[in-house]
Formats: C-alpha cells, sequence, structure tokens
C-alpha cells in the first residue's frame, strides 16, 4: 500500500483559499476512484500548507487514477484559478508502507501527527526495524494507531511515522502518555547512528475537507 500525497503552499485569505481548496477536492472525487482527504498543517510548516492525501494499493493504480485529469477541462480550469495562491510548485510524495493498517477516512476535524526522519544509508535494515518497533510501543503506550512509511521517491531513506486522532483532547492525551514513557523516552537515546543528525522533524495536521 501506498500514500500519495499533494502538498501546496497556500497565500492570502481562507475565504480565497479555502473555497478552491474544497472545489478542487470534490472535483477530484467526483472525477477519479480516489478517497481523497484534505489536511492543513498547523505547526511545523509554513502557515498555508495544505496536503491532499489518498491511498492506494500500487503505483499503476495511482496513474490509471489520475491521468484521465491531465485531459479534464474542469481540473486543468481550477488549477488555473489557484496558481496566483500559490506560493511555490505543488510538491507529490510517494510513501510505501512498512507497518499498520491506515484509516480510509479519518472524520472531519481529525487531528494527526507527523513525525519524520531519514535513516543513514549504511544502516538501513536496523534503523527500519527500529522504525517499526517504536511504532509498535507508540501504540500500546497511547492507545492510538500509528502508521510507518518509507519514502518511495524524494530525500532517501526518509521515515514516517502518523498517528491520527479524533481531537485535540486525544493528541493532548497521546502527547502526555509518551513524553511519560520511560520506554520511549529509552528508545528514542537508542537510534544512535540510525538517523542523519539533526533529520526529525515533527507537524500537526488538521483534516479540513
Amino acid at each position: 500500500m501506498f500514500l500519495y500525497s499533494r502538498a501546496v503552499a497556500l497565500g492570502g485569505s481562507p475565504r480565497r483559499t479555502m473555497p478552491w481548496i474544497q472545489s478542487v477536492t470534490d472535483h477530484v472525487r467526483g472525477a477519479t476512484p480516489l478517497d481523497v482527504t484534505v489536511w492543513a498543517a498547523e505547526f511545523g510548516h509554513p502557515i498555508g500548507s495544505t496536503v491532499w492525501n489518498a491511498l492506494v494499493e500500487s503505483q499503476k493504480e495511482l496513474d490509471e487514477a489520475t491521468s484521465s485529469l491531465l485531459a479534464d477541462d474542469g481540473y486543468l480550469d481550477l488549477v488555473d484559478a489557484g496558481q496566483e495562491m500559490l506560493l511555490a510548485p505543488a510538491e507529490d510524495a510517494l510513501r510505501s508502507l512498512l507497518h499498520g493498517a491506515p484509516a480510509d477516512a479519518p472524520t472531519l476535524g481529525s487531528v494527526a501527527s507527523v513525525t519524520t526522519a531519514t535513516m543513514a544509508v549504511d544502516r538501513v535494515a536496523d534503523a527500519l526495524a527500529w522504525s517499526v518497533e517504536m511504532a509498535t510501543h507508540a501504540e500500546k503506550t497511547t492507545g492510538n494507531p500509528v502508521t510507518c512509511w518509507s519514502s518511495a521517491f524524494g530525500q532517501m531513506g526518509e521515515v514516517t511515522w502518523i498517528s491520527v486522532m479524533d481531537d485535540l483532547a486525544a493528541a493532548d492525551a497521546s502527547h502526555s502518555a509518551l513524553n511519560g514513557d520511560e520506554g520511549y523516552i529509552s528508545r528514542l537515546h537508542d537510534t544512535g547512528e540510525l538517523f542523519i543528525p539533526g533529520s526529525g522533524h515533527v507537524a500537526r495536521f488538521r483534516r479540513i475537507h
């Protein structure tokens, strides 16, 4: 299974950007079989950062689902309409599932904690094993599912952990549980030379459509 993401940085008032985001999402949902969700970054990325996500079983499935959009006038009109709101070109990402069972469509308002780090190339096997172990431990500690992904393209060796919670109360409880768990803290110390120093990054997103 893969997680396909398209990230954009939008500028301007939400009065302009939100209707455009909703129009693009609704059009893609109607024109393709993809179950697309939209997430807005709240911490860890610049204001206006927005990500569309969809789960697919293969790269072939993704290509078959999206190729028709390149000849879809309605979609291309929406792309044109959004150009003046884009602060930078959109960026696509494709991640391969290592661990967990991602929910097909988290509810509106759901909160996602997204952590990334880049493995040392000469320690990939050990780092992957540690990544899955950490995801499993975090699940047991917080009671929240945690998926673990490896990047198929882009930064070589990047690993992503995603935990989706119903609301901020659940996110607070999860944060407190992890920070107070000695097993979690000790596992962070165990990373040693498994990951590139300084490559860790934590962000929070909320589903908006």
